[in-house]
């Protein structure tokens, strides 16, 4: 999340602020989608590594509905921005909703199975 942030923090700077143009602008606007990559990364990591199946089935549900949530999200807006019922946004955001739909996976876990998994 760091490098998430601080290349955010950097494209925001160099690209709006100072005018950073050709390649170099593509690559430094690349960067914070790269991060949010290794978020993911390390989501499948934690499942893969996890020992206990228990709490691998609570990560695994967790992601389960934190993809269905953002995916359901953005089909439905991709939808309505089609017939002109809504406006466009941008598509980083989906990934955001993703990380939301993850505390609503964990909230599901607690009222379905008692524990929000194990925070390390």
């Amino acid at each position: 999340m760091t490098f998430y942030l601080s290349s955010l923090f950097a494209a925001e700077i160099l690209i709006e602020d100072y005018g950073l143009s050709g390649a170099p602008a593509v690559i430094l606007a690349i960067l914070p989608g790269l991060a949010f990559a290794g978020v993911v990364w390390v989501f499948g990591a934690l499942i893969v590594e996890e020992k206990d199946e228990f709490m691998r089935l609570l990560y695994i549900r967790q992601g389960l509905i934190g993809t269905g949530i953002a995916l359901t999200c953005a089909a439905i807006w991709g939808f309505l921005k089609i017939y002109d019922f809504a406006p466009h946004i941008a598509a980083f955001w989906w990934p955001t909703i993703w990380c939301f739909g993850l505390g609503l996976g964990a909230l599901a876990n607690k009222i379905t199975y008692g524990s929000w998994g194990e925070v390390r």
